[in-house]
């Protein structure tokens, strides 16, 4: 029984590791019905298991397939209607149920382009970095997938494109979602090009965010990157080598308990702070069912307290830019209103990355500014 202590992609592996029986095609229809019986959430609460199945699989198929054939041919012969002719054909009034959470939502969210997008795998995004631009470009001329071009250095790809084996992963690209790529769009305006920067990343993870400021900026940073995991720090160095980014110092740390005694300040401090993801929920749809509301203020005093005690390493005028991948005003508005109070902080910018348009993920970013001190 299913219970969501792990992803849902790892218990299924599991399960098909213990059960040899299920052959490849098995394998990924019994995949395609799980992920869509959790992507509808609350909606069918009060069906039957099989009905359920049955009515989710009809959302979340945009044409005629042969499963939903087998299983209600009336459904399946509908399968390409629109999803609110859908949910008129099903008789249900909305489907605010399948994110049953949002009401605790941030502002400036179409809810029901965002529920829309929950019942389809979003796109794999990929940014070019800017010394293999053309080259790239030329690779993807070669390639018999169909893509779309974002802007020039943003591509869209199905889900499962194989990228490693068509591109130098890091080198020539980086594997990172639309709404992960826009981050900084806010920022850009506020620094100046020809400075050289000192960054701290303070929540680094993979690296993902120092790479594509870096990029950003021509490699014109002196970054420190500290997380509180030394294995995802091991990826960072083997990422950051791949990318070519050498001038950097690391180090593990734990700044939810405290702030770093550091000697150096920060023209930008980078807080991507651990979240409830909720933003992300489209590509791991069972954590919808199975996410406890109560979790939401846990992980909002985490992420003010990391925002807190980095801000002590802040400039005077350097600037400190928030961001989860949360969905949830208590992660986003309420612990950046919270911070603006602290620190000689004041907020210059804030806002949701609406990636559910380019069905990708949703982020929020806001941007504080330390004060001149009179």
């Amino acid at each position: 029984m299913y219970n969501g202590e792990v992803p849902l992609a790892i218990h299924l592996k599991s399960y098909f590791k213990m059960n040899k029986k299920y052959g490849s095609k098995d394998r990924k229809q019994i995949a395609h019905l799980c992920y869509a019986y959790f992507r509808t959430g609350n909606l069918f609460k009060k069906e039957t298991i099989e009905n359920r199945i049955v009515k989710s699989l009809f959302l979340c198929t945009t044409g005629s397939f042969p499963m939903l054939e087998e299983l209600d041919a009336v459904l399946n012969s509908h399968a390409a209607l629109s999803f609110p002719e859908k949910l008129g054909l099903l008789e249900m009034e909305n489907a605010n149920p399948v994110f049953p959470l949002s009401d605790f939502c941030s502002a400036g969210i179409d809810m029901q382009a965002f529920i829309a997008n929950q019942l389809q795998q979003p796109f794999l995004y990929i940014r070019i970095r800017p010394k293999y631009l053309a080259k790239v470009l030329i690779q993807l001329k070669t390639i018999t997938v169909n893509y779309k071009i974002i802007d020039p250095y943003t591509i869209q790809l199905p889900n499962g494109f194989k990228v490693e084996e068509h591109f130098e992963p890091d080198r020539e690209v980086v594997i990172q979602d639309y709404a992960s790529q826009m981050v900084f769009a806010n920022l850009l305006p506020l620094l100046q090009r020809k400075q050289h920067f000192k960054v701290w990343d303070c929540c680094a993870a993979s690296g993902g965010k120092s790479i594509l400021l870096y990029d950003l900026y021509d490699g014109k940073l002196d970054l420190f990157v500290t997380d509180i995991r030394t294995t995802i720090l091991d990826n960072l160095e083997k990422r950051f080598y791949t990318a070519g980014i050498q001038n950097y110092k690391i180090a593990e740390a734990d700044i939810a308990r405290k702030a770093l005694p550091l000697q150096d300040l920060f023209d930008l401090i980078i807080c991507d702070v651990p979240c409830s993801g909720s933003g992300t929920w489209a590509r791991t749809p069972e954590q919808v069912g199975f996410f406890k509301q109560k979790n939401i203020a846990e992980f909002a005093a985490v992420q003010y307290s990391i925002a807190f005690h980095a801000a002590k390493n802040l400039k005077q005028h350097g600037f400190l830019i928030y961001i989860t991948c949360s969905v949830f005003a208590d992660e986003n508005e309420k612990v950046v209103q919270a911070l603006s109070k602290t620190n000689d902080l004041e907020l210059v910018h804030s806002g949701i990355i609406n990636g559910y348009t380019q069905h990708a993920d949703t982020m929020y970013v806001a941007i504080l500014q330390k004060k001149l001190m009179v």
